[in-house]
């Protein structure tokens, strides 16, 4: 049989054209992706996945890096350019290897995630995928919304400029994957911060798949949100924070070891908490406060940073279960308030056994304060100390007449009662500033714990600046 040669080209022409329609078909339903890739210093518009005509990466027009379905990707995305677009959408499912801000030109970038970005979906990390602020990087960086970790898997984010405003800042938190067997969050890097994390959560209710907290390295990280997590907490460099609605409920053990667990609110958990190995537990918003509270804790060669404040007595630290005090734990008394005589201070209560009072010792008072030995109340279970002023305090009047300094050398005051003689400031002198001053500028030359500081000016404008802090209450 002959077969015409124009019938064989036909067929191959129109075979052709519909795998080219094919092609066509599938590029409009599938964006390029590229790989790892740099956000452009000029991008087209804000939009993270890119459209076929669209050049926003350093791969090319409809490229970005990362994928719209999946659950596991190899692609970092990078930050390295002073950009002309510093805020980037991408809402709806999506999957990435991890994020790069680096170089001293790369803007201070937002990227809106999952449905910040105005639609719903779940941003997922790479199992080990790194979220990383470089040593050279200027500015701040933020990652709002969600992020969740790999199926059994490890998420880290660093910050280790050396700006202390360069910090990052995720801000809707990560969470646990809702399949697998654990989830494992790192805090690290060296920057001094406050670098932001919302919460760590699990998924289901009640989630089955529980997450663990690390804190590494010499840097601060703050949590903002309820950290739910059922695994372990372990703060082993710099300081961990908790700050706003920040709480840790649930975590069977807080181990601080060799590093700090800032509460600047308040910590409230049934379970058990270790400070050792140079380990503190700094309280920072102790004055008519909710006291820490904490089911079992357990300390040796450890650190609290505490608070004393006359006119309302609290106590600091109250251990509903076992107080396992071993040796070389330092109650550091670093704020005092109201206290015009000696009063006993209740720092610790507890229940059970009594502990032995040498296992504390008390420093960090305020200039213009003494403290007595620890005692502990085997009657009440409490551990005590009794806090002194070295003198009757006085009240002084703020003239600035010398200069501006507000130290305990110059005689920039005087006398409430005696106007007419100038005097020094010591702990714990009351303190006024009226409208009397030769000098609105107030410069603060190191902390100081007055037992009040009245504000009472109507004509004098007063600015506190300098290096120092006031520690007590104003009226």
């Amino acid at each position: 049989m002959k077969t015409s040669s124009k019938k064989i080209v036909c067929l191959h022409l129109q075979a052709l054209f519909v795998w080219s329609v094919l092609c066509a078909l599938v590029a409009m339903d599938n964006p390029a992706r590229a790989a790892s890739a740099t956000w452009l210093a000029s991008p087209f518009n804000n939009n993270w996945i890119a459209a076929p005509t669209t050049n926003n990466w350093s791969t090319g027009a409809g490229t970005f890096p990362g994928a719209t379905s999946g659950t596991s990707n190899g692609d970092i995305a990078s930050f390295t350019n002073a950009s002309l677009i510093t805020t980037i959408n991408c809402g709806g499912a999506f999957v990435i290897g991890g994020f790069v801000f680096d170089s001293t030109n790369a803007s201070a970038y937002t990227i809106n995630v999952s449905s910040s970005g105005g639609a719903s979906g779940t941003w997922r990390l790479n199992n080990n995928a790194v979220v990383r602020v470089t040593s050279t990087v200027t500015n701040r960086q933020t990652i709002n919304g969600q992020l969740r970790i790999a199926s059994t898997g490890t998420a880290n984010f660093v910050s280790d400029s050396t700006t202390p405003t360069a910090t990052l800042n995720i801000t809707g938190g990560v969470s646990v994957n809702n399949s697998g067997t654990s989830g494992t969050l790192y805090l690290g890097g060296t920057n001094t911060g406050p670098n932001i994390m919302g919460a760590y959560v699990e998924q289901g209710s009640p989630p089955i798949i529980f997450g663990t907290l690390i804190k590494t390295n010499s840097g601060l990280w703050v949590l903002t949100g309820n950290n739910t997590h059922h695994n372990n907490t372990l703060i082993l460099g710099g300081t961990l924070m908790l700050m706003g609605s920040g709480a840790i409920p649930n975590s069977p053990v807080i181990t601080v070891n060799g590093a700090t667990l800032n509460i600047s609110n308040t910590l409230t958990s049934v379970n058990y908490m270790i400070v050792t190995n140079s380990g503190a537990l700094l309280l920072t918003n102790t004055f008519n406060r909710t006291p820490v509270t904490i089911g079992t804790l357990t300390a040796s060669n450890a650190t609290f940073h505490l608070g004393v404040n006359g006119a309302t007595p609290f106590t600091n630290i109250v251990v509903t279960s076992v107080l396992d005090a071993g040796p070389g734990i330092t109650l550091a008394i670093d704020q005092v308030a109201n206290l015009p005589v000696g009063m006993t201070f209740a720092l610790i209560s507890y229940t059970g056994t009594d502990p032995d009072p040498a296992s504390f010792t008390v420093t960090g008072l305020p200039s213009g304060y003494t403290a007595g030995a620890v005692t502990v109340d085997t009657v009440n279970k409490l551990v005590t100390v009794t806090v002194t002023p070295s003198s009757v305090a006085s009240s002084l009047v703020w003239t600035g007449s010398i200069n501006s300094n507000w130290d305990t050398t110059t005689k920039n005051w005087v006398d409430a009662t005696i106007l007419t003689l100038q005097r020094t400031y010591a702990n714990p002198d009351a303190t006024i500033f009226n409208d009397t001053a030769a000098n609105g500028t107030v410069t603060l030359t190191a902390a100081f714990s007055p037992f009040n500081v009245a504000v009472t000016n109507y004509t004098r404008s007063y600015t506190f600046n300098g290096t120092g802090k006031i520690s007590g209450p104003m009226a």
